[in-house]
């Protein structure tokens, strides 16, 4: 299961035994389908799947696959909870858990000369617990006050709830951890109180715009009438990813520039990283 697309042309690269590759698209709002592919495979001897994408549809597919005995490997999938060895005998990953990016946030921001910042975040476990990361980590930092307001998935209501609550802290840099569904309503009950695309505000994107991979592509996935503020907010937001910080509008062969030489041991000694 993917969901960019990513892990299907790879799988089908590795020259190991597999007589059959089955795919099916998976949905980050419909677990349900997911747990019946799974089942089925379980039954036509699939020996391992490689996903969930989702970390909240890996924590449930995982309890499934015990059940069957069946490894899932995720290449996406980056909530710290799926770390639980007992919890999750049968799942494992090729990426980072999102701790290591919430440890580096406040020493990024701090670099920047930024000493407190909001962070608005999804109300489910995933959204809490890099929510709880980020303020941890600024604790331990010491020089980073970080307040943080959750609002719920899908419900604009919410959304300008906590984008309101924000405004009202003074706090002039907002970081922000969602979808790219969730940033788009952001944008839209942020726009109006005059938070994003004016100076004197900074947007730190920590998961919408890298998992997207560009402002114009993020755009794109936007509703028609949202596409135009899209642009106008994201270019000159700070997006930090698993092995990237860069401007928004570094793309491209910028991004080249910027951070294709960098050498693994560089990359990862860096303290920027994480």
């Amino acid at each position: 299961t993917a969901r960019d697309g990513g892990a299907v042309p790879a799988v089908s690269l590795i020259e190991h035994n597999i007589t059959e590759l089955l795919l099916h698209p998976e949905s980050p709002v419909d677990a349900s389908t997911s747990v019946r592919a799974l089942t089925e495979w379980s039954a036509q001897g699939v020996s391992i799947v490689v996903g969930p994408s989702w970390s909240l549809i890996s924590e449930l597919l995982s309890s499934v696959a015990a059940l069957f005995q069946l490894p899932l490997v995720s290449h996406w999938a980056t909530s710290a909870a799926l770390s639980d060895d007992e919890a999750h005998r049968f799942f494992s990953r090729t990426i980072p858990t999102h701790d290591s990016l919430m440890r580096a946030v406040p020493s990024i921001l701090s670099e920047l000369g930024w000493r407190a910042c909001v962070i608005l975040h999804r109300d489910d476990a995933l959204g809490t617990s890099q929510a709880l990361g980020v303020q941890s980590a600024a604790a331990l930092h010491g020089s980073m006050d970080v307040v943080a307001f959750a609002f719920e998935p899908g419900n604009l209501a919410s959304m300008r709830s906590a984008v309101h609550s924000a405004r009202d802290t003074g706090r002039r840099v907002i970081v922000f951890s969602g979808a790219d569904v969730d940033l788009f309503d952001f944008i839209e009950a942020a726009e109006p109180e005059g938070i994003v695309g004016s100076e004197g505000y900074a947007l730190v994107d920590i998961n919408a715009v890298h998992n997207v991979g560009s402002s114009e592509s993020a755009a794109q996935n936007a509703r028609p009438e949202l596409q135009e503020a899209v642009r106008r907010v994201l270019p000159g937001s700070l997006v930090m990813g698993y092995t990237t910080l860069r401007s928004d509008e570094a793309q491209g062969d910028a991004f080249e520039r910027q951070w294709g030489q960098l050498s693994r041991e560089e990359l990862v000694g860096d303290p920027t990283m994480g």
